[in-house]
């Protein structure tokens, strides 16, 4: 019960992990309550690495390499569970070399997403099994090459339907037999991002964001919502990746070169924040102060309180040598959690924690056992 699975220890605090994955496949994993380093299996030659805040997803030539890092929070009502288990590889889920990947909000239920944009497979992975250490899917269709998305929604998920230019025209649900759901196709112009909140699964499409969720009356059907964009927003300043504390209602994503949007999913709308250089990567914490980090293209952390007028408070450079390596870059990855931020710099092997509500200060330095050319933080 409480989402535990058999040879899983209780923890009485987040088990947060890093884990680092190198540029041949190497990985590791160090424990940030005591700073013990576990080397893990050697993946496939990586080139990009996803999480659900417990699996490590690494897209590979061979396929969807799967880690369980054996460390993960289940949320129940209004507190969480935290779970201790040995970390194992789950195996490689063949389809392609270019996996999207969208979790759900539990580990241990529901499905998990993936979508390979170079073949069309679209696959909904059994997470129950996935806690077992077995690779089983409750669905796979062939979806058409294209730069698709699946996204768990209920018993089944939604998925992208190719249009004419090698991006989405529409979504459709399709259910735990792998058939479309008769009546939920709906449009979504080249789809692009997703995140599973407690408000609803969000998807961005071209004009705004789709929310989605399920509809009991309907049989488990989904029930849509749009939030369209402000008006004048231009095409190149539209969300493309979500980015958010897990189990949070407020997500947010880069605007363009004009800095970063912030979705409340559950008020249904959208909040601009303008930034004085491009930003890499941001995230919403989604706490009472409104906190919403991001890295910006000269390596510096920026913390702004969206319910505060006070100025943003932005750290020195941190990631100077990895900002002159275009290959380096691509692997930068900011995660948020309650109280701390993480930010791998892959060119110098490091980590920075970040205490954000304390003026974005670099609370420590974690090196890790495999250069973190790719990072995730489970646990969460």
């Amino acid at each position: 019960m409480h989402g535990t699975v058999q040879g899983a220890q209780e923890s009485t605090e987040a088990p947060l992990h890093v884990v680092a994955v190198d540029a041949m496949g190497h990985a590791s994993t160090t424990d940030l309550l005591d700073g013990t380093e576990s080397r893990l299996e050697t993946l496939g030659v990586p080139t990009a690495l996803a999480s659900d805040g417990r699996y490590v997803f690494a897209s590979t030539l061979d396929g969807l390499s799967i880690i369980d890092s054996g460390m993960w929070s289940w949320a129940h009502g209004d507190h969480f569970h935290y779970y201790r288990a040995a970390p194992r590889s789950v195996g490689t889920l063949q389809g392609g070399a270019q996996a999207t990947v969208t979790g759900s909000a539990l580990s241990t239920a529901g499905g998990t997403g993936v979508f390979f944009r170079d073949t069309g497979k679209a696959v909904l992975l059994d997470n129950a099994e996935l806690a077992e250490g077995r690779l089983k899917s409750v669905f796979e269709v062939d979806a058409g090459v294209h730069k698709g998305l699946v996204a768990p929604l209920g018993d089944g998920a939604l998925v992208t339907v190719a249009g004419d230019n090698g991006t989405s025209s529409a979504v459709q649900f399709i259910g735990a037999s792998g058939q479309p759901v008769p009546g939920t196709e709906t449009e979504c112009e080249d789809a692009s991002g997703s995140a599973n909140t407690p408000a609803g699964l969000v998807i961005g499409c071209a004009g705004g964001a789709l929310v989605a969720t399920v509809d009991e009356a309907s049989g488990g059907a989904p029930h849509y919502q749009r939030i369209s964009y402000p008006k004048g927003t231009k095409a190149e300043d539209r969300a493309e990746r979500f980015g958010g504390r897990k189990g949070r209602t407020s997500v947010a994503a880069v605007a363009g070169n004009h800095g970063a949007w912030v979705l409340d999913v559950r008020e249904g709308t959208w909040r601009r924040i303008l930034a004085d250089v491009p930003l890499l990567k941001v995230s919403a914490v989604d706490d009472k102060e409104g906190h919403v980090l991001a890295v910006d293209t000269s390596g510096r952390i920026h913390v702004q309180k969206l319910n505060s007028n006070d100025r943003p408070d932005v750290s020195k450079p941190l990631l100077a040598k990895s900002l002159e390596d275009q290959e380096s870059l691509a692997g930068v990855e900011l995660v948020t959690d309650q109280q701390r931020a993480y930010v791998n710099d892959p060119a110098a092997g490091t980590v920075h924690e970040i205490a954000f509500a304390d003026g974005a200060r670099i609370a420590r330095k974690i090196d890790t056992a495999a250069k973190p050319v790719f990072m995730a933080v489970t646990g969460r």
